[in-house]
């Protein structure tokens, strides 16, 4: 069994809204202001995390074990806790300085890969960042701010740029955002290299990789659906790039769009679409690959508990051949968790996953929800990818394209504005793929994993 705890501290906006029974007052009021001058142009915000997770685990990545000596199972149950602190400065409305800390630990884990750099992080600075702000003119007018140093980025729906918050250890870059927003929008241009973990020691940037592009999202008061395009540029200088048998410096483009909305006004219709493109070159050779994310969705809103019901469409090329040009997609920086079942079993890359579900509210916040997906490979002839985008279960490891069926249930219980509550179970059944290459060694297990997760907001 899987049992999560997490308590986080987080920071607020300064506007209160009446207290109510629902809304009581809150206690920690005093640390979302602290003025630090006279005139109130200087003043604090403190803020912080803690949070811990038990994870319960049978047959972890199929049940495949390493060769003696290596001291692994498959299965397991360990407790990954995370804390973060922070405070934000601001000298009048221009200027501001945002320090955060974290601190990431596990119990034993004696799955493959033992504790892994998404699990601990000890005592390490996880944000920290100076931005200059101007002030909107009018009531159309515009912001600018420019931001540098440690610092979150995510974009979009997160599938290719992610602070990763699911992980224990979270996400960061060293880089520079400059960006423009308005009531109608926004636009993002930002330049950084993502943060190494390092499990006890300090965290250091990735010389070799560079992440730049611009992030453009349109949602005006008068339009029902939005709108967000973008480009993405990765350069990996490590000389070891590898894509299904092709090597070398990478250099990768994409370029994507994605629009979300009711299909009018208040319509209990939504849809979400973003595809993308990838170009560029891997050594010498080419990059040609794509994807596709695409849902539909239905909300019963005179129903009890406003039950909605779904089906999702995941698409990311694979390579058609080993050796030369690269049509494997890349997903870059992503949070995988969400989309693709979560058990988290496979990256967006040669990949289609058709899912469908359904949730509905049980009370007045509690959510319950079902989903089923259905993993298989894009491309035969190319590799079974991990979460971490690292080969899974190379090409050769059998033909079939089906590589997996999940089922997930997973509850959500916002108990109040301090407290949430989660939990959930996945059950994974192997596919033909799986099935292939295990039996022999026994790696081709149904996965089973639990968790339960309990988070206090300060």
């Amino acid at each position: 069994m899987l049992i999560v705890c997490a308590l986080t501290v987080a920071g607020v906006a300064n506007a209160q809204t009446p207290p109510t029974p629902a809304n009581p007052p809150d206690p920690f009021a005093a640390i979302r202001h602290v003025n630090l001058s006279g005139n109130r142009a200087v003043w604090a915000e403190f803020a912080g995390q803690l949070r811990e997770r038990v994870e319960s685990w049978k047959s972890f990545n199929f049940g495949a074990m390493l060769p003696a000596p290596a001291t692994v199972e498959a299965s397991d149950v360990f407790v990954l806790t995370r804390a973060l602190v922070s405070v934000d400065l601001h000298a009048g409305s221009h200027l501001r300085l945002f320090a955060q800390g974290k601190s990431s630990f596990s119990t034993t884990r004696e799955l493959t890969g033992g504790r892994r750099p998404s699990d601990v992080d000890e005592m390490d600075v996880h944000q920290l960042y100076a931005e200059v702000v101007t002030s909107p003119r009018g009531r159309e007018g515009g912001a600018f701010s420019l931001r540098g140093g440690r610092l979150e980025m995510a974009y979009g729906r997160e599938r290719l740029v992610s602070a990763l918050d699911w992980a224990n250890t979270k996400r960061s870059f060293d880089g520079v955002t400059a960006r423009y927003g308005n009531r109608s929008g926004s636009v993002t241009a930002f330049w950084a290299r993502p943060v190494v973990v390092r499990l006890y020691q300090a965290d250091r940037r990735d010389w070799t990789t560079a992440l730049f592009g611009v992030y453009g999202t349109l949602q005006a008061a008068r339009i029902a659906m939005g709108t967000e395009v973008y480009w993405i540029g990765q350069q990996r200088d490590s000389g070891a790039v590898g894509w299904n048998g092709t090597v070398g410096r990478e250099l990768r483009h994409t370029a994507g769009l994605r629009l979300w909305g009711p299909t009018r006004g208040q319509s209990a219709l939504d849809l979400e679409g973003e595809a993308a493109i990838q170009f560029g070159e891997v050594g010498n050779n080419a990059i040609g690959a794509s994807m596709f994310a695409g849902g539909i969705g239905y909300t019963f809103r005179r129903a009890r508990g406003a039950p909605r019901v779904y089906i999702n469409l995941d698409y990311a090329s694979g390579d058609a051949a080993p050796g030369g040009e690269v049509g494997t997609f890349s997903q870059l920086n992503p949070q995988p968790h969400p989309f693709l079942g979560l058990a988290d079993i496979a990256g967006r890359q040669n990949i289609v996953d058709v899912s469908g579900g359904g949730a509905m509210r049980l009370g007045r916040t509690l959510v319950a929800a079902a989903d089923y997906h259905l993993l298989q490979r894009a491309s035969q002839h190319d590799a079974f990818y991990a979460l971490s985008g690292g080969v899974s279960r190379s090409a050769s490891f059998g033909t079939a394209k089906s590589v997996a069926s999940e089922l997930d249930l997973s509850f959500k219980w916002p108990v109040d504005r301090h407290r949430l509550l989660l939990a959930g179970w996945s059950h994974v059944f192997p596919g033909a793929f799986i099935t292939q290459g295990g039996s022999p060694s026994g790696a081709d297990l149904p996965i089973d994993f639990v968790y339960f997760m309990a988070q206090y907001t300060l």
